[in-house]
């Protein structure tokens, strides 16, 4: 929230955040054109935003 002060005019109601995680492949397959790198996305339930703070 102090990151973005002039978001919703300074003064947001509620806040989603969104996860994301990136896995590489294993060390040993960091050469190999076919190892895919994974993503996955988790979002969280919407919050109060005075709760985070």
């Amino acid at each position: 929230m102090t990151q973005m002060p002039r978001a919703c005019g300074g003064d947001p109601r509620s806040i989603q955040i969104r996860m994301y995680v990136r896995k590489l492949p294993s060390w040993s397959k960091r050469d190999d054109p076919s190892a895919k790198d994974e993503i996955s996305v988790q979002d969280f339930d919407w919050r109060k935003a005075g709760d985070l703070r």
